[in-house]
């Protein structure tokens, strides 16, 4: 008997005793069972394809700046006001005045 009540004792914390934890793991899910190497791969691959088309965005953005900014500096020059500039090209006012003051 003594050794009966030990076991008991033994799985009492602050007088409640604790439940077996071998019976009430849950089972692994397999969404969760993936290597976290899985995962990584995974996330590479979906960046892949949005990242080339952000790329091939940003150098065209850059080439449409290229040929915008001699014509923002010529409506500048002939008086339209930088909200006008801005409403019809799409960029900023600060940036139509930034473009104003460096040239």
């Amino acid at each position: 008997m003594a050794n009966r009540r030990t076991k008991q004792k033994s799985k009492e914390v602050g007088g409640r005793q604790q439940p077996d934890t071998a019976s009430t793991i849950a089972p692994v899910s397999p969404a969760l069972d993936a290597m976290p190497e899985d995962r990584q791969a995974k996330a590479v691959r979906q960046l892949v394809g949005p990242g080339q088309r952000r790329r091939t965005l940003v150098t065209q953005l850059e080439q449409v700046e290229r040929e915008l900014r001699p014509v923002v500096l010529e409506a500048v020059a002939a008086g339209v006001t930088y909200r006008r500039i801005a409403e019809l090209s799409g960029i900023s006012r600060a940036t139509v005045a930034r473009w104003a003051k460096t040239e």
